[in-house]
């Protein structure tokens, strides 16, 4: 039994906790209507955001954070009252806060024929890439494996595009929660 209790014991200190009262804040945050791809510990889907002062300007940034509470839905930009608890002992592969939702603000929907730019392919100086396309063009395509590519005549130039270009960037349309239209694809040689 004091085998349960130590094991207990490790585990509850190993845990990230999370500090209440005087590091806890509540802030407004906007979360747009797409996720960009980012790394962290591997490629993945985060939520493009701006915080406080600088809602409704040209400046976002990525957030890495899950947000308590919240079911988002692409092709929608959210004002969100947010609780923010700075966590003590952050995991290693962690951020420093943990987000919480407290009131969706407003939900906008944005027009259908909105489209927006994200990086799918970068090659560093070392000649290793970071591609955030995965299947091939008979199987069909995704973004980091969360959102089907519908690429239709797009196909063959982004299958082109990955193979021969160090950096690729796609044109994309929201279609619904699980899939993305891709509408353009350009290959470059630079960033």
């Amino acid at each position: 039994m004091r085998y349960v209790y130590s094991l207990l014991a490790l585990i509850i200190i190993s845990c990230s906790e999370v500090e209440s009262g005087k590091d806890s804040e509540t802030v407004n945050l906007r979360v747009d209507y797409y996720q960009p791809v980012a790394i962290g510990l591997a490629p993945q889907l985060v939520y493009r955001i701006q915080e406080g002062n600088d809602i409704g300007s040209n400046d976002w940034n990525y957030s890495y954070e899950k947000i308590e509470n919240f079911d988002y839905k692409p092709g929608f930009v959210y004002d969100l009252e947010i609780e923010k608890n700075m966590i003590s002992n952050p995991p290693a592969d962690g951020g420093n806060d943990q987000l919480k939702l407290k009131s969706i603000i407003a939900k906008t929907e944005i027009p259908a024929d909105s489209s927006y730019i994200l990086l799918l392919k970068r090659t560093y100086d070392t000649g290793e890439s970071e591609n955030f396309v995965y299947g091939n063009q008979e199987a069909g395509y995704s973004l980091v494996n969360r959102l089907e590519i519908l690429c239709n005549e797009n196909c063959e130039n982004l299958q082109a595009a990955l193979e021969s270009s160090p950096f690729v960037y796609g044109t994309f349309q929201v279609e619904s929660n699980t899939f993305v239209k891709l509408m353009d694809v350009e290959g470059r040689d630079e960033i």
